[in-house]
């Protein structure tokens, strides 16, 4: 009986020792941004084999749409890994969660660049069930029109049809 009561606190130890090892924590910086069709697109990825909690950096200052941007995060994953939360901060204060689609293999997240905000983390956790698998996703910035663009497509657009009117 004493043999067992020495062993317990051990065994206590070394079962939270491996709980404790069980949760995966990364953390990623994205610096990198490639041009693609008009817009900056930047990657990420990561493999993850039990229960995680990851974070990806990046700042909007690195692209050159200034403060004016729309912007949209994609993120798909393998079958078995499954999100509790995949939310959008910026300047330490919260901008909002990702949502699932129907297929629940992906999400997506798409917010605006403003001038107050600079650094952004997306903050992802979940668990992932079938032993092996990852994730990867993308973010998307494209530059948002300025008022002036809008006014003189409107302008254009108003003189085409000042002009066809007085042909007719």
């Amino acid at each position: 009986m004493k043999t067992c009561l020495n062993i317990l606190p051990v065994a206590l130890i070394m079962w939270l020792g491996m709980a404790a090892g069980v949760a995966n924590a990364s953390i990623m910086k994205v610096d990198s941004w490639s041009s693609y069709d008009g817009s900056h697109v930047a990657t990420f990825s990561n493999t993850v084999k039990t229960s995680f909690e990851d974070s990806i950096h990046f700042s909007l200052s690195r692209v050159p749409f200034g403060d004016r941007s729309s912007s949209h995060v994609k993120l798909k994953h393998d079958v078995g890994i499954s999100f509790d939360t995949f939310e959008l901060w910026g300047d330490g204060k919260f901008l909002g969660y990702g949502s699932k689609s129907a297929s629940d293999s992906d999400s997506h997240l798409s917010f605006l660049g403003d001038s107050n905000t600079k650094d952004y983390e997306l903050r992802f956790k979940g668990f992932n069930n079938s032993g092996t698998g990852g994730y990867c996703g993308e973010i998307v910035v494209s530059p948002v029109p300025e008022p002036q663009t809008y006014a003189m497509l409107l302008i254009g657009l108003g003189l085409i049809g000042f002009s066809a009117r007085r042909r007719n």
